[in-house]
């Protein structure tokens, strides 16, 4: 790395990539209990909703490292984060199954939007000789947070 900006950004795009996947696979036991016990949807329903979810984001990644490499790394992380933030709060107010459902691709485009435009950005503040050295800290953080994730989601149903 070759200047502190440099190294600040990456200690926070790693600290980034923990807290997202603890906080997103926090949510998923909560998400789920909520889905079957207070809202009274089946298992398949609740998986539904999920699968919805992984797939919406999957797909629509490449779409957000596009928009990223036009309109820059920052403002499509940020405006990522909203939109998972709004997706997430559908899921709380929601109770019926499409509203559900509609939250859950908010909830996806929100991912679609910083996941891929995290790691790009990234790669743009080091050498490619460090890459996979930090693309190794990246995905150990991302275990971390999607290791420790539901040990505090189970956590707080209580």
């Amino acid at each position: 790395m070759t200047s502190a900006a440099a190294r600040r950004g990456v200690y926070v795009l790693l600290a980034n990539s923990a807290l997202m996947s603890a906080g997103f696979f926090m949510l998923i036991p909560l998400l789920s209990v909520h889905l079957t016990q207070n809202l009274g949807f089946s298992g398949a329903a609740a998986g539904a909703v999920l699968a919805v979810r992984q797939l919406t984001q999957q797909g629509l990644m490449v779409f957000g490292g596009a928009l990223a490499d036009r309109v820059g790394y920052r403002p499509i992380i940020a405006v990522g984060m909203f939109v998972r933030a709004l997706g997430f709060f559908g899921f709380a107010i929601a109770d019926t199954l499409p509203v559900i459902l509609a939250s859950a691709i908010v909830a996806a485009l929100g991912g679609a939007l910083f996941e891929a435009t995290g790691k790009a950005a990234l790669a743009s503040l080091v050498s490619p000789e460090e890459r996979p050295r930090v693309f190794s800290l990246s995905a150990l953080a991302g275990g971390l947070g999607t290791t420790g994730g539901p040990l505090i989601g189970v956590t707080l149903l209580t």
